[in-house]
């Protein structure tokens, strides 16, 4: 629900309900709504971990991680409220401050080790400044979702995050990782048509 209306949107009540049980037994496990919030947030870092370790070990390359990565992230997006990031920061200060933790201790990480990676493989330029380049990935991600440089009733959330993608990896390939890059690129334009602008 957090996901889909934004955190300030739903209400305890509006919980309960959906679950079918009483607001007191919801405050039974959770004394407030914030830390409902960052148990939430807590459980989705959780999961963005589990799946990146399954990637780790399906021995992909590095321009076809990124991609798998990037395609993880847009089937979450799929239904996140734009407003969600943008609300978490505002009224649940702890669930961002773990938020933003995750970005830094496990996503910047994880890119930056994947990028070395990629260079190694010939994949990626050689003379990328990888700290640099990884935290412009990182901010790339954190800014599809401000919602004043991008109003969504403008620049749908996937459409913004996939143009990124696209700027990004075409900055990064060698010309053997265009030809993986531009091999996926196909198949996803060969793909049906979602309803997503």
């Amino acid at each position: 629900m957090f996901f889909r209306y934004g955190v300030k949107a739903v209400t305890m009540d509006d919980i309960a309900r959906e679950l079918g049980i009483s607001k007191k037994t919801i405050y039974l496990h959770f004394p407030d709504k914030d830390e409902l919030v960052m148990q939430v947030v807590g459980r989705e870092m959780h999961r963005d971990q589990c799946e990146y370790e399954e990637m780790e070990s399906s021995g992909i390359n590095s321009v076809e991680k990124f991609i798998q990565a990037s395609e993880m992230m847009r089937q979450t997006l799929v239904n996140v409220n734009p407003r969600l990031l943008y609300e978490i920061q505002k009224y649940h200060p702890r669930a961002w401050q773990l938020f933003q933790e995750h970005m830094q201790e496990f996503a910047l990480k994880g890119i930056e080790k994947e990028l070395h990676r990629g260079i190694s493989e010939k994949l990626f330029r050689s003379n990328l400044d990888v700290p640099v380049i990884a935290r412009l990935r990182l901010k790339q991600i954190e800014m599809g979702f401000d919602n004043q440089l991008f109003p969504p009733e403008h620049f749908p959330l996937l459409r913004v995050q996939n143009e990124f993608l696209d700027h990004f990896m075409r900055g990064i390939v060698t010309e053997q990782g265009c030809e993986i890059y531009e091999r996926h690129q196909k198949e996803l334009i060969n793909q049906p048509k979602s309803n997503v602008k």
